[in-house]
């Protein structure tokens, strides 16, 4: 199967995804490098031992000082395979925060960004929070701002919610990302959340991402990992994930609304021939799945067209 193929089942995704945390464990692993799932990753592992059934991404969380570590060690490494690079917002992804692993014969079609064109896990740091609510309010104020402006920076041309909008959004993007802003307010959101890591408090938070305060973990024990099932294997967590879970979803045993269970909106494109036997076996087991999925709805439009002509033959009669 030559070129690139369109993958359509969340499934296939999945796969992709599932094997760049699996060399994102090897290579903490290889430079002795705590880490912990997080976000939607540590709620599946806990509630369906592996992914949402309709979650497609990763996440995975570093205290701050060992995500530079990790970064240092492996930006511009060669890793086990030559698809798979580690990018962050100096080298290689302009527009992001954090860092990522990703796999460069996936490449994505996002509609509201510009920042990654390829198949991705995201690889956060955690920062260190002030205890003072008032100064917690503060932080989140001065990086949503800062978010907003790199949101700004990171929209594709001629995207907007109105006409003026995207009349004026578009110049101003492209004028900012050929000046370089993206890297400046990637760089100012940082050092923002940055500003209490050498105060006494004990809470650490991801707010580079997301912009807000919401699950927190405590970073004297971060490092204690316990081991969590995620599919046919086991990952490290966190050991009060019940806290953060808790923090950043409330409730997370209760399932969300059918209309709330939504995945990412984009579009994946493989190079299939480049993968290996085992996982152009895997994907083509949801390729074929597909294909006949495709041909049976084809086989019963086609019946419900007979049908439907056979009911109009019969009120003639």
């Amino acid at each position: 199967m030559q070129g690139y193929i369109k993958l359509d089942r969340i499934e296939e995704i999945q796969l992709i995804v599932s094997d760049l945390l699996c060399e994102f464990e090897r290579l903490c692993k290889n430079a002795n490098i705590p880490y912990s799932l997080a976000g939607g990753t540590l709620l599946g592992a806990v509630r369906h031992q592996g992914f949402i059934p309709w979650d497609d991404d990763i996440d995975v969380f570093m205290l701050r000082e060992d995500y530079e570590r990790f970064v240092k060690t492996y930006i511009g490494a060669q890793l086990s395979n030559p698809n798979y690079q580690i990018v962050d917002g100096n080298n290689g992804a302009p527009g992001i925060t954090f860092a990522r692993l990703v796999d460069c014969r996936a490449r994505i079609v996002q509609s509201k960004s510009t920042a990654m064109q390829c198949l991705w896990i995201d690889i956060l740091p955690l920062d260190v929070i002030p205890t003072e609510l008032y100064n917690q309010r503060m932080l989140v104020e001065q990086i949503r701002k800062l978010r907003k402006v790199r949101l700004f920076l990171n929209a594709p041309v001629g995207t907007g919610r109105t006409q003026i909008k995207r009349i004026i959004k578009t110049p101003l993007s492209v004028i900012g990302r050929w000046l370089g802003l993206q890297r400046v307010v990637c760089r100012r959101i940082e050092l923002e959340a940055r500003r209490y890591e050498d105060s006494n408090a004990t809470e650490v938070a991801e707010v580079v991402a997301q912009g807000w305060i919401k699950g927190t973990c405590c970073k004297a024990t971060f490092k204690n990992s316990v081991q969590v099932p995620f599919g046919d294997r086991t990952f490290s967590a966190m050991p009060d994930y019940n806290h953060y879970l808790t923090g950043q979803y409330g409730d997370y045993w209760e399932l969300p609304p059918e209309e709330a269970r939504k995945a990412h909106k984009i579009d994946v494109e493989i190079a299939f021939d480049q993968y290996d036997a085992q996982m152009q076996q895997k994907l083509l087991y949801y390729i074929q799945r597909r294909d006949i999925e495709n041909e049976n709805m084809h086989k019963l439009r086609l019946l419900q067209n007979e049908v439907e002509k056979q009911e109009k033959i019969g009120l003639y009669q």
